[in-house]
Protein backbone atom coordinates (compact mmCIF):
# COMPACT_ATOMS: atom_id res chain seq x y z
CA UNK A 1 0.00 0.00 0.00
CA UNK A 2 2.93 2.34 1.30
CA UNK A 3 4.68 1.62 -2.51
CA UNK A 4 1.41 2.10 -4.35
CA UNK A 5 0.84 5.50 -2.55
CA UNK A 6 4.60 6.71 -3.27
CA UNK A 7 4.21 5.17 -6.60
CA UNK A 8 1.68 7.03 -7.34
CA UNK A 9 2.55 10.83 -5.27
CA UNK A 10 5.84 10.40 -7.55
CA UNK A 11 3.55 10.44 -10.60
CA UNK A 12 1.55 12.99 -9.45
CA UNK A 13 4.85 15.37 -9.23
CA UNK A 14 6.19 14.38 -12.36
CA UNK A 15 2.82 15.96 -13.92
CA UNK A 16 3.62 18.86 -12.27
CA UNK A 17 7.12 18.74 -13.03
CA UNK A 18 6.01 18.44 -16.88
CA UNK A 19 3.82 21.58 -16.97
CA UNK A 20 6.85 23.92 -15.26
CA UNK A 21 8.57 22.45 -18.00
CA UNK A 22 6.27 23.38 -20.93
CA UNK A 23 5.77 26.74 -19.14
CA UNK A 24 9.12 27.47 -18.92
CA UNK A 25 9.35 26.76 -22.78
CA UNK A 26 6.46 29.05 -23.28
CA UNK A 27 8.42 31.88 -20.98
CA UNK A 28 11.40 31.00 -22.47
CA UNK A 29 10.64 31.80 -26.30
CA UNK A 30 7.50 33.80 -25.55
CA UNK A 31 9.84 36.53 -27.66
CA UNK A 32 8.78 34.71 -31.08
CA UNK A 33 5.36 35.94 -30.69
CA UNK A 34 4.52 39.48 -31.52
CA UNK A 35 3.05 41.79 -29.01
CA UNK A 36 0.15 43.57 -31.03
CA UNK A 37 -1.44 39.94 -31.62
CA UNK A 38 -0.29 37.79 -28.87
CA UNK A 39 -0.04 40.63 -26.15
CA UNK A 40 -0.05 38.70 -23.07
CA UNK A 41 2.13 35.86 -24.18
CA UNK A 42 4.74 38.05 -25.28
CA UNK A 43 5.75 39.53 -21.97
CA UNK A 44 5.60 35.99 -20.27
CA UNK A 45 9.91 36.73 -20.41
CA UNK A 46 8.94 38.01 -17.44
CA UNK A 47 8.42 35.11 -15.73
CA UNK A 48 11.15 32.67 -17.93
CA UNK A 49 14.05 32.83 -14.46
CA UNK A 50 11.25 32.04 -11.96
CA UNK A 51 10.22 28.94 -14.09
CA UNK A 52 14.02 27.84 -14.47
CA UNK A 53 14.34 28.17 -10.83
CA UNK A 54 11.18 25.90 -10.30
CA UNK A 55 12.70 23.66 -12.35
CA UNK A 56 16.15 23.74 -11.11
CA UNK A 57 14.49 22.46 -7.71
CA UNK A 58 12.58 19.68 -9.37
CA UNK A 59 15.99 18.98 -10.60
CA UNK A 60 17.71 18.73 -7.11
CA UNK A 61 13.99 16.60 -5.95
CA UNK A 62 14.63 13.72 -8.55
CA UNK A 63 18.33 13.46 -7.61
CA UNK A 64 16.83 13.12 -3.62
CA UNK A 65 14.31 10.93 -4.52
CA UNK A 66 14.10 9.21 -7.75
CA UNK A 67 17.35 9.23 -9.81
CA UNK A 68 15.22 8.86 -13.41
CA UNK A 69 12.97 11.89 -12.81
CA UNK A 70 15.76 14.05 -13.22
CA UNK A 71 15.12 13.31 -17.34
CA UNK A 72 12.38 15.54 -17.12
CA UNK A 73 14.10 19.04 -15.82
CA UNK A 74 17.21 18.49 -17.64
CA UNK A 75 15.48 17.55 -21.18
CA UNK A 76 13.39 21.01 -20.28
CA UNK A 77 16.61 22.59 -19.13
CA UNK A 78 18.56 21.82 -22.32
CA UNK A 79 16.10 22.76 -24.47
CA UNK A 80 15.26 26.42 -22.89
CA UNK A 81 19.37 26.73 -23.45
CA UNK A 82 19.37 29.68 -25.71
CA UNK A 83 16.70 31.91 -23.60
CA UNK A 84 19.01 31.13 -20.61
CA UNK A 85 22.45 32.26 -22.65
CA UNK A 86 20.51 35.38 -23.23
CA UNK A 87 19.59 35.94 -19.77
CA UNK A 88 22.43 34.93 -18.27
CA UNK A 89 25.83 34.23 -20.10
CA UNK A 90 28.62 32.78 -19.04
CA UNK A 91 31.81 33.84 -20.69
CA UNK A 92 35.69 33.28 -20.58
CA UNK A 93 37.07 36.91 -19.84
CA UNK A 94 39.32 37.97 -22.41
CA UNK A 95 41.02 41.08 -22.12
CA UNK A 96 40.75 43.94 -24.72
CA UNK A 97 43.39 44.15 -27.04
CA UNK A 98 44.87 46.86 -28.33
CA UNK A 99 43.18 49.21 -30.51
CA UNK A 100 40.28 48.12 -28.76
CA UNK A 101 37.04 50.77 -29.16
CA UNK A 102 35.17 51.14 -26.06
CA UNK A 103 32.24 52.26 -25.94
CA UNK A 104 29.26 53.62 -23.78
CA UNK A 105 25.35 53.17 -23.06
CA UNK A 106 24.01 55.31 -20.73
CA UNK A 107 20.58 56.84 -19.69
CA UNK A 108 21.65 59.40 -17.06
CA UNK A 109 18.40 60.64 -15.87
CA UNK A 110 18.99 64.02 -16.71
CA UNK A 111 22.08 63.93 -14.68
CA UNK A 112 20.02 63.40 -11.40
CA UNK A 113 21.12 66.68 -10.17
CA UNK A 114 19.04 66.99 -7.77
CA UNK A 115 21.03 64.04 -5.92
CA UNK A 116 24.15 66.11 -6.32
CA UNK A 117 24.98 69.11 -3.38
CA UNK A 118 25.62 72.70 -4.83
CA UNK A 119 29.36 73.21 -4.35
CA UNK A 120 30.13 69.28 -5.72
CA UNK A 121 30.76 67.85 -9.23
CA UNK A 122 28.33 65.65 -10.82
CA UNK A 123 29.37 61.69 -10.46
CA UNK A 124 27.62 61.07 -14.14
CA UNK A 125 29.94 63.84 -15.73
CA UNK A 126 33.15 62.70 -13.52
CA UNK A 127 32.63 59.41 -14.63
CA UNK A 128 31.92 60.43 -18.58
CA UNK A 129 35.02 62.16 -18.26
CA UNK A 130 37.45 60.00 -16.96
CA UNK A 131 35.73 56.89 -19.12
CA UNK A 132 38.16 57.61 -21.86
CA UNK A 133 35.63 56.01 -24.25
CA UNK A 134 35.49 56.24 -27.75
CA UNK A 135 31.84 56.50 -28.14
CA UNK A 136 29.26 57.42 -25.37
CA UNK A 137 25.37 57.11 -26.35
CA UNK A 138 22.82 59.24 -23.91
CA UNK A 139 20.03 59.01 -23.55
CA UNK A 140 17.27 61.04 -21.03
CA UNK A 141 20.06 63.24 -21.51
CA UNK A 142 18.32 66.86 -21.04
CA UNK A 143 20.11 69.62 -18.73
CA UNK A 144 17.76 71.94 -17.86
CA UNK A 145 17.89 71.29 -14.48
CA UNK A 146 21.63 70.80 -14.15
CA UNK A 147 22.63 73.39 -16.92
CA UNK A 148 24.63 72.74 -20.29
CA UNK A 149 27.18 74.39 -19.49
CA UNK A 150 28.54 71.78 -16.85
CA UNK A 151 28.22 69.40 -19.42
CA UNK A 152 29.94 71.17 -22.19
CA UNK A 153 32.95 71.57 -19.98
CA UNK A 154 33.29 68.06 -18.79
CA UNK A 155 32.58 66.18 -21.89
CA UNK A 156 34.93 68.89 -23.81
CA UNK A 157 37.95 66.43 -24.76
CA UNK A 158 35.03 64.89 -27.39
CA UNK A 159 36.12 66.76 -30.54
CA UNK A 160 32.58 65.32 -32.34
CA UNK A 161 29.43 65.37 -30.43
CA UNK A 162 25.57 65.50 -31.17
CA UNK A 163 22.52 66.08 -29.21
CA UNK A 164 19.24 65.69 -30.69
CA UNK A 165 15.67 67.24 -28.34
CA UNK A 166 12.92 65.66 -29.78
CA UNK A 167 9.22 67.91 -30.46
CA UNK A 168 7.01 68.62 -27.71
CA UNK A 169 8.89 66.54 -25.16
CA UNK A 170 11.73 66.65 -23.11
CA UNK A 171 13.74 63.03 -24.67
CA UNK A 172 17.35 64.31 -25.15
CA UNK A 173 19.50 61.85 -27.09
CA UNK A 174 23.29 62.52 -27.07
CA UNK A 175 26.32 60.73 -29.06
CA UNK A 176 29.85 61.99 -28.06
CA UNK A 177 32.97 60.65 -29.97
CA UNK A 178 36.70 60.66 -31.00
CA UNK A 179 35.66 59.80 -34.42
CA UNK A 180 34.17 62.29 -37.21
CA UNK A 181 30.35 62.10 -37.41
CA UNK A 182 29.81 61.68 -41.08
CA UNK A 183 25.64 62.19 -41.09
CA UNK A 184 22.64 61.70 -38.79
CA UNK A 185 19.44 60.38 -39.45
CA UNK A 186 16.23 59.76 -37.22
CA UNK A 187 14.95 56.69 -37.93
CA UNK A 188 11.06 56.98 -37.79
CA UNK A 189 8.21 55.53 -35.71
CA UNK A 190 5.50 56.30 -33.42
CA UNK A 191 6.27 57.47 -30.05
CA UNK A 192 5.46 60.47 -27.73
CA UNK A 193 8.79 60.48 -25.53
CA UNK A 194 11.07 58.53 -26.99
CA UNK A 195 13.45 58.17 -30.11
CA UNK A 196 16.48 56.90 -32.12
CA UNK A 197 18.97 58.57 -33.48
CA UNK A 198 21.17 56.61 -36.87
CA UNK A 199 24.92 58.44 -37.19
CA UNK A 200 27.57 57.36 -39.93
CA UNK A 201 30.95 57.29 -38.29
CA UNK A 202 34.29 57.76 -39.68
CA UNK A 203 36.30 54.92 -37.57
CA UNK A 204 39.89 54.28 -39.23
CA UNK A 205 38.65 55.06 -42.23
CA UNK A 206 35.77 52.85 -42.36
CA UNK A 207 32.03 53.51 -42.23
CA UNK A 208 29.93 52.82 -39.07
CA UNK A 209 26.53 52.88 -38.47
CA UNK A 210 25.96 54.16 -34.70
CA UNK A 211 22.23 54.06 -33.54
CA UNK A 212 21.32 55.64 -30.11
CA UNK A 213 17.76 54.08 -28.81
CA UNK A 214 15.45 54.96 -26.68
CA UNK A 215 12.13 53.13 -26.98
CA UNK A 216 8.66 53.00 -25.46
CA UNK A 217 8.83 53.10 -21.82
CA UNK A 218 6.39 51.14 -19.73
CA UNK A 219 4.75 54.08 -18.11
CA UNK A 220 5.21 52.54 -14.43
CA UNK A 221 4.98 55.15 -12.42
CA UNK A 222 6.65 55.93 -9.03
CA UNK A 223 3.13 54.61 -7.07
CA UNK A 224 3.33 51.11 -9.42
CA UNK A 225 6.97 50.88 -8.69
CA UNK A 226 6.29 50.84 -4.81
CA UNK A 227 3.28 48.57 -4.99
CA UNK A 228 5.88 46.16 -6.62
CA UNK A 229 8.64 46.40 -4.46
CA UNK A 230 5.71 45.83 -1.31
CA UNK A 231 4.64 42.63 -3.52
CA UNK A 232 8.06 41.23 -3.77
CA UNK A 233 8.40 41.76 0.31
CA UNK A 234 5.51 40.54 0.84
CA UNK A 235 3.75 43.50 2.61
CA UNK A 236 0.63 43.11 0.57
CA UNK A 237 -2.62 40.91 0.81
CA UNK A 238 -3.72 38.35 -1.63
CA UNK A 239 -6.24 40.29 -3.35
CA UNK A 240 -4.24 43.82 -3.38
CA UNK A 241 -1.56 41.40 -4.71
CA UNK A 242 -3.38 39.86 -7.80
CA UNK A 243 -5.12 43.60 -8.58
CA UNK A 244 -1.90 45.02 -8.69
CA UNK A 245 -0.04 42.74 -10.64
CA UNK A 246 -2.65 42.55 -12.85
CA UNK A 247 -2.45 46.86 -13.32
CA UNK A 248 1.17 46.02 -14.01
CA UNK A 249 1.31 43.20 -16.24
CA UNK A 250 -1.60 45.34 -18.27
CA UNK A 251 0.60 49.02 -19.31
CA UNK A 252 3.81 46.41 -19.96
CA UNK A 253 1.73 44.47 -22.71
CA UNK A 254 0.73 47.69 -23.72
CA UNK A 255 4.21 49.30 -23.64
CA UNK A 256 5.52 45.78 -25.26
CA UNK A 257 3.01 46.68 -28.18
CA UNK A 258 4.33 50.51 -28.90
CA UNK A 259 7.80 48.74 -28.27
CA UNK A 260 7.27 46.27 -31.36
CA UNK A 261 6.97 48.52 -34.61
CA UNK A 262 9.39 51.27 -33.13
CA UNK A 263 11.86 48.01 -33.05
CA UNK A 264 10.81 46.65 -36.78
CA UNK A 265 11.54 50.45 -37.55
CA UNK A 266 15.52 50.00 -36.66
CA UNK A 267 15.19 46.39 -38.21
CA UNK A 268 14.03 47.92 -41.30
CA UNK A 269 17.00 51.02 -41.25
CA UNK A 270 19.53 47.87 -40.21
CA UNK A 271 18.02 45.84 -43.48
CA UNK A 272 18.92 48.94 -45.70
CA UNK A 273 22.65 48.98 -44.67
CA UNK A 274 22.73 45.25 -44.81
CA UNK A 275 26.41 44.44 -44.97
CA UNK A 276 27.60 47.79 -43.16
CA UNK A 277 29.54 47.72 -39.44
CA UNK A 278 27.15 48.96 -37.05
CA UNK A 279 26.92 49.39 -33.29
CA UNK A 280 23.46 49.78 -31.77
CA UNK A 281 22.82 51.47 -28.24
CA UNK A 282 20.43 52.33 -25.85
CA UNK A 283 17.53 52.16 -23.39
CA UNK A 284 15.33 49.51 -24.99
CA UNK A 285 12.96 49.26 -21.73
CA UNK A 286 12.55 45.39 -22.52
CA UNK A 287 14.61 42.41 -21.15
CA UNK A 288 16.61 39.69 -22.91
CA UNK A 289 13.58 37.67 -23.07
CA UNK A 290 11.43 40.03 -25.24
CA UNK A 291 10.20 40.68 -28.88
CA UNK A 292 12.49 43.80 -28.94
CA UNK A 293 15.45 41.55 -28.25
CA UNK A 294 14.84 38.71 -30.66
CA UNK A 295 14.02 41.22 -33.37
CA UNK A 296 17.05 43.02 -33.24
CA UNK A 297 19.42 40.02 -32.48
CA UNK A 298 18.75 38.42 -35.72
CA UNK A 299 20.97 41.07 -37.12
CA UNK A 300 23.12 42.33 -34.43
CA UNK A 301 25.54 39.95 -31.76
CA UNK A 302 24.28 41.61 -27.84
CA UNK A 303 27.92 42.05 -26.52
CA UNK A 304 26.79 41.21 -23.46
CA UNK A 305 25.93 37.42 -24.21
CA UNK A 306 29.05 37.35 -26.13
CA UNK A 307 31.29 38.44 -23.37
CA UNK A 308 29.54 39.16 -20.06
CA UNK A 309 29.12 37.26 -17.25
CA UNK A 310 25.46 37.24 -14.95
CA UNK A 311 22.66 38.48 -14.93
CA UNK A 312 23.80 42.31 -15.95
CA UNK A 313 20.98 44.33 -14.47
CA UNK A 314 20.86 47.87 -15.86
CA UNK A 315 17.91 48.76 -13.84
CA UNK A 316 17.17 48.25 -9.87
CA UNK A 317 15.10 50.18 -8.21
CA UNK A 318 12.11 49.60 -5.81
CA UNK A 319 12.72 46.05 -5.84
CA UNK A 320 12.51 45.83 -10.15
CA UNK A 321 15.98 44.60 -11.47
CA UNK A 322 16.64 44.02 -15.14
CA UNK A 323 18.35 44.09 -17.37
CA UNK A 324 16.92 46.41 -20.31
CA UNK A 325 20.10 48.87 -21.48
CA UNK A 326 22.07 47.03 -24.19
CA UNK A 327 25.47 47.35 -26.59
CA UNK A 328 24.52 45.32 -29.64
CA UNK A 329 27.03 45.21 -32.80
CA UNK A 330 27.56 43.38 -36.23
CA UNK A 331 29.82 40.70 -37.20
CA UNK A 332 32.66 42.27 -38.05
CA UNK A 333 33.37 43.31 -34.77
CA UNK A 334 34.49 41.00 -31.70
CA UNK A 335 33.39 42.10 -28.06
CA UNK A 336 35.23 41.86 -25.32
CA UNK A 337 34.73 42.49 -21.44
CA UNK A 338 30.90 43.90 -21.73
CA UNK A 339 29.89 44.76 -18.21
CA UNK A 340 27.55 46.94 -16.43
CA UNK A 341 29.45 49.44 -14.45
CA UNK A 342 28.27 50.06 -11.23
CA UNK A 343 30.63 52.20 -10.09
CA UNK A 344 27.97 55.47 -10.15
CA UNK A 345 25.04 55.11 -9.31
CA UNK A 346 23.26 58.75 -9.24
CA UNK A 347 20.69 57.98 -12.23
CA UNK A 348 18.15 55.00 -12.00
CA UNK A 349 20.01 53.08 -14.65
CA UNK A 350 23.81 51.95 -15.33
CA UNK A 351 26.28 52.35 -17.93
CA UNK A 352 27.07 49.39 -20.29
CA UNK A 353 30.28 49.53 -21.30
CA UNK A 354 31.96 47.10 -23.98
CA UNK A 355 35.28 47.10 -25.94
CA UNK A 356 34.94 46.20 -29.27
CA UNK A 357 37.54 45.04 -32.20
CA UNK A 358 37.56 44.77 -35.80
CA UNK A 359 37.98 41.43 -36.76
CA UNK A 360 41.10 40.57 -38.74
CA UNK A 361 42.66 43.85 -37.93
CA UNK A 362 45.72 43.43 -36.49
Amino acid sequence: MIGKLKSFTLKVIAGINIVAVIAMMISGYSSHFHPQDYSTISILGLLFPFFVIVNLFFLLFWVIFKLKGILIPVIGLLLCLPPIRDYLPLNFQQAPPDGSLKVISYNVYLFAPWDVKKDEPNPILEYLHNSDADIICLQEAETNEMGSNKLRQAMSIYPYRDSTKMENASEVMMLFSKHPIIAKKRIKYTSTGNMSMAYLLNIDSDTVIVINNHLETNSISMEDREDFNQITKGKMDNKSTVDKTKILLKKMAKAAKKRAPQIEAISQFLDEYRGKSAIVCGDFNDTPISYTHHTISKHLTDCFVASGNGLGFTYIRNGMHARIDYIFCSKDWQPYGCMVDKSVSISDHYPVVCWLKKRGKP
